[in-house]
């Protein structure tokens, strides 16, 4: 049976029906979710070691700028010290700031990782509004699109197994609204209701 056969199998199973394998196939859709599986993890080591990347060319920071920025910011305060010191060194080294909060943004959205909230108020303060507003709909939309396709691909049984209550949820609430889809998933993308991150990741097995 081919990778694609096997798949399908598996969806059928997602929406109700139970599939009947050979064991054959069991052991071969098991082996395809271990290679897909270990693909995932490999692209996640992959992007996160740009980081390193990112450190050898960071600016002198002191131990307290550094504290700063590697807290998410929870308050008023938090905010203002993290802008304050990306602020002050984007003046001399604003390619590097910028490019580093957009890799951080796309990193966090296309593996599912909460975090682009903080991340969206800090370049829209540190870039402007209108630039800020772009840069954070472009780095959304992208994360967004890569996060799909990385559940799609590579994620379906692990998303399945850590989240199968939600999973169901949503699975029913797509089909109750499946005549409105379009304005349902609409919805979800610009209400916090349901987290975005799991939306990227869900919907390539519901949808």
């Amino acid at each position: 049976m081919t990778d694609q056969a096997v798949t399908k199998e598996k969806t059928n199973g997602v929406n109700g029906h139970t599939p009947t394998l050979t064991k054959e196939e069991e052991a071969a859709l098991a082996a395809d979710e271990s290679r897909r599986k270990k693909i995932l993890g490999y692209l996640f080591v992959f992007f996160a070691s740009g980081f390193i990347v990112f450190y050898f060319f960071m600016p002198n920071f002191t131990q307290k700028e550094k504290d700063a920025l590697l807290r998410i910011p929870k308050s008023g305060d938090e905010f203002m010290s993290v802008f304050t010191v990306l602020k002050k060194y984007s003046e001399n080294n604003a390619v590097h700031i910028h490019v580093l909060l957009v890799y951080i943004y796309i990193f966090l959205q296309s593996f599912g990782i909460p975090g682009t909230y903080p991340l969206s108020i800090i370049m829209g303060a540190l870039l402007g509004p209108y630039k800020g507003f772009i840069t954070c709909q472009m780095c959304s939309f992208t994360g967004a699109s890569i996060c799909y396709w990385l559940s799609l691909l590579f994620g379906r049984s692990l998303v399945r197994s850590k989240l199968p209550g939600m999973l169901k949820t949503l699975e029913n609430k797509v089909q109750n609204n499946k005549d409105n889809l379009f304005w349902y998933t609409l919805f979800l993308r610009v209400t916090p209701i349901c987290p975005s991150w799991f939306v990227n990741m869900a919907f390539p097995i519901v949808g």
